[in-house]
């Protein structure tokens, strides 16, 4: 028999104030369903503008939203608007759904998570940041206990949950940006003597801030980067077999072909040569 194994729910009501709060927190809480009936509609809850987030401890819940499904799975977190055209749901299938969750209001809130959607899908890892995380854990435990004494403390920590679900969604926005930005400009000039500066500024940064953020964000740096999309290349046109070593060299951006086979052996483990006699199955 199916059963709700807990629910700790809290619900957060400020005093009447005639300062209007661009952030607040409704209610929060922590809760793990097996429940079937577990479902949301977003159009169904009402014509007050909310924020809802929900972050998976265990388990997995579904999203539905613009014609598509999204998983919500251990690690992420859904960031839904209401009124708004969707649905979440515990997955018709085994199992159960464990997760932490907030509704927050107020016209500063409904802006930032405005700001968000542009940025990222309703289902992202970059809403459940470590940082997100803590201050959501930190608003429900105080909510309960009730150590928010007043609503400047409640707005200033909702705040801050936004601000940090922000940083996190711009964060993930801008890695991709730039590592895409930076293999459709790597690929289109291959052949070409590149250098981090001319990198750099393509992407609009100063050389050192460009490697900088570059590593930060891929894990390696632009020079690291470029000679693995080279070698990776090089990989392809020695299975293609139609040109020699010194040609292949020379489409990759190589002007030494020395210098080629020793980068490429460097990444592969064999030289040129003997990776093309090889033939392997697979690529890098």
């Amino acid at each position: 028999m199916e059963k709700l194994e807990f629910d700790h729910h809290t619900n957060y009501v400020p005093p009447a104030m005639d300062i209007p709060f661009g952030t607040m927190i409704r209610f929060g809480g922590h809760q793990k369903t097996c429940r079937k009936s577990y479902f949301f509609n977003g159009l169904k809850r009402g014509l007050y503008e909310t924020v809802l987030w929900q972050y998976t401890i265990s388990g997995c819940g579904m999203v539905e939203f613009d014609g598509k499904k999204f998983p919500v799975n251990p690690g992420e977190a859904f960031l839904l608007l209401c009124p708004e055209k969707h649905l979440y749901y515990l997955p018709d299938k085994p199992g159960n759904w464990e997760f932490l969750y907030l509704c927050l209001e107020g016209c500063e809130t409904l802006r930032i998570a405005g700001e968000l959607r542009k940025l990222l899908p309703p289902v992202s890892a970059a809403y459940a940041s470590r940082e997100s995380v803590a201050l959501a854990r930190q608003l429900i435990r105080q909510s309960s206990d009730h150590e928010l004494k007043t609503p400047f403390a409640a707005s200033k920590l909702t705040y801050d949950f936004m601000m940090s679900l922000l940083a996190a969604g711009q964060h993930n926005a801008m890695s991709g940006d730039i590592i895409l930005q930076m293999h459709q400009f790597c690929t289109e000039h291959l052949k070409d003597d590149i250098s981090i500066g001319d990198m750099a500024q393509f992407a609009g940064y100063s050389r050192s801030h460009f490697c900088r953020i570059f590593r930060e964000l891929s894990g390696q740096s632009p020079h690291e980067y470029l000679l693995a999309l080279r070698i990776r290349t090089a990989v392809r046109l020695l299975q293609n077999g139609s040109l020699n070593i010194k040609e292949v060299a020379a489409g990759c951006g190589f002007a030494e072909t020395g210098y080629f086979c020793k980068v490429f052996r460097r990444f592969t483990g064999n030289t040129p040569g003997v990776f093309r006699r090889k033939d392997p199955d697979t690529e890098m």
